[in-house]
């Protein structure tokens, strides 16, 4: 798993609600720290920060959600092998008492810095993320404060460690050697990465595969 600095808390919170302290305590130590992913962007052309609260003074925190199909980690100055098969964005309150979760589709067609028009999951595979960071800005013109990915093997050791997950199927679907009958299906971590991972044979296609990733 990777996670930018500060953050693991809010996150954590945002993920996983009571389990807060059992996954702190589980993976503080399984956690890389993705330094310099905004050290290279200009910040005079990004967005404006979010607007402090009257009542408290506090900013709007929005973290740019990143699932990855990178299968190994990248070395020191390497780009990631993947491209980017989920991106989220997540606002917390300046109260930390809300957040505001918004998905961006993987193949919607983007403007890409130094790269002209493509796939918005292309701009991770082009300069990791600090260009995906850019890339989301410059089309929502929403300011990110915080990244974090994780990987498909992060996803299935979570997934395991928390005893699986219980999921509401609306039509039944098979993905794989995986089938997932219509009603409530206990996931396994392997079966988790490929019940989000599907891309074919839902009613609503891309619109359907990201409602199961949020």
């Amino acid at each position: 798993m990777l996670i930018s600095l500060g953050v693991l808390g809010l996150v954590l919170a945002l993920v996983a609600g009571g389990g807060l302290w059992f996954l702190s305590d589980r993976y503080a130590g399984n956690i890389d720290r993705v330094a310099g992913v905004f050290s290279d962007l200009d910040d005079e052309t990004r967005p404006a920060s979010a607007t402090p609260s009257e009542e408290r003074g506090e900013d709007p925190v929005t973290f740019l959600l990143v699932g990855s199909d990178t299968r190994s980690k990248p070395g020191p100055g390497e780009l990631p092998d993947g491209r980017s098969d989920a991106i989220m964005l997540a606002r917390f309150s300046a109260d930390r008492q809300h957040a505001q979760l918004i998905s961006i589709p993987r193949d919607s067609w983007v403007d890409i810095p130094g790269h002209g028009r493509n796939k918005i999951n292309a701009s991770y595979a082009f300069g990791g993320p600090s260009l995906l960071i850019q890339t989301v800005e410059q089309l929502t013109r929403v300011r990110i404060d915080h990244y974090v990915a994780i990987d498909f093997d992060g996803l299935i050791q979570v997934t395991d460690d928390l005893g699986g997950v219980d999921v509401v199927v609306a039509e039944t679907t098979t993905n794989g050697r995986f089938t997932f009958p219509s009603g409530v299906n206990h996931l396994s971590g392997e079966q988790a990465r490929w019940y989000v991972g599907q891309r074919h044979g839902l009613p609503g296609g891309d619109f359907d595969r990201v409602r199961r990733q949020q």
